[in-house]
């Protein structure tokens, strides 16, 4: 379920990335757009070859679901950091059972009360009450495998 959260938490953004750069509202990116948006959400340049790369490997153009694989390609080995900083609302180092909740109820609303205490518990794995950054990294890296 976090797993959930965090998907729609990531797709509610990038296509907002995604809209911001398609400037002429085609619902497509040309190679200079999709990398200004590589850009923006990296922080680094894409170089020549790469970006030659994503042309014959996709086409001329780039649509979102091309834009949302690409992106994806770009994912850090720090993702579990990103993700607990994504939910951490309080910056506290951990998320709790009540902001777990308040994120149950922003993005999954009608998900049962004892579907999310089933989710959280998992996702805690020795039972304190928190969510960290060794906990989602275990989440991350299962997941992945």
């Amino acid at each position: 379920m976090i797993c959930i959260i965090i998907e729609f938490h990531i797709m509610k953004n990038l296509r907002e990335i995604f809209d911001y750069f398609d400037q002429d509202k085609k619902e497509h990116l040309t190679p200079h757009q999709l990398r200004c948006a590589l850009i923006y959400i990296t922080g680094n340049k894409p170089s020549k070859i790469y970006m030659n790369r994503l042309k014959e490997q996709y086409s001329k153009t780039f649509t979102f679901p091309d834009f949302v694989g690409i992106v994806k390609m770009q994912e850090t080995p720090d993702r579990a950091l990103e993700i607990l900083q994504a939910l951490d609302l309080q910056n506290e180092g951990f998320i709790n059972w009540n902001v777990f909740n308040e994120l149950c109820d922003s993005y999954i609303p009608h998900t049962p009360q004892n579907v999310r205490t089933s989710v959280f518990s998992e996702v805690d794995s020795n039972g304190d009450g928190r969510v960290t950054l060794k906990d989602i990294e275990k989440l991350v890296s299962f997941k992945s495998d």
